[in-house]
């Protein structure tokens, strides 16, 4: 008798965590298409674009700025930096503690690399990045492999959106 009620009692435990992981991985991936849904909805508006790519002109033509991105071209989620940043991020539509921002350049390895050499700007929202391309590259200088760099679909001529899975 005790025996079929600790089986009784293990199968419900293991249905209740099935049904949360299902569950689990079913609103995971709603926020994901969510996410991605909202930085397309950004990436294709042309007066928020136009504002984000005034404001990399202005930080790549500051020598302090290059500067400090030859020293790190990722400003990661949590990054205090991009809290310092003058970007709009509620303009733009983005949550600031979930936001990442990187200066794509193929010789990353060359410290003394130069603005002209940063072949796009990359702003992430979750698994969900914006690309705006600066130079006429075909894989943005980004070093990703070739699958990835597939599934950068194109928002206008020089703004891409990737949603990562």
């Amino acid at each position: 008798m005790k025996i079929s009620r600790l089986v009784l009692l293990a199968s419900g435990v293991v249905t209740a965590l099935a049904v949360t992981f299902f569950l689990f991985v079913f609103e995971w991936g709603e926020l994901h298409d969510d996410t991605c849904a909202g930085v397309t909805r950004i990436a294709g508006d042309a007066q928020k674009m136009k504002y984000v790519k005034s404001w990399i002109a202005s930080r790549t033509a500051d020598q302090e700025f290059i500067n400090e991105i030859r020293a790190s071209r990722f400003f990661q989620r949590g990054d205090p930096r991009l809290q310092q940043m003058d970007l709009d991020w509620a303009y733009l539509g983005l949550t600031p503690e979930f936001v990442s921002l990187a200066f794509n350049v193929k010789s990353a390895s060359d410290p003394e690399f130069e603005a002209t050499k940063i072949e796009s700007v990359s702003i992430g929202q979750g698994r969900s990045t914006i690309i705006i391309r600066l130079n006429e590259s075909e894989d943005f200088g980004l070093l990703w492999p070739a699958e990835e760099l597939s599934k950068i679909k194109p928002v206008a001529d020089d703004v891409f959106v990737y949603c990562g899975a």
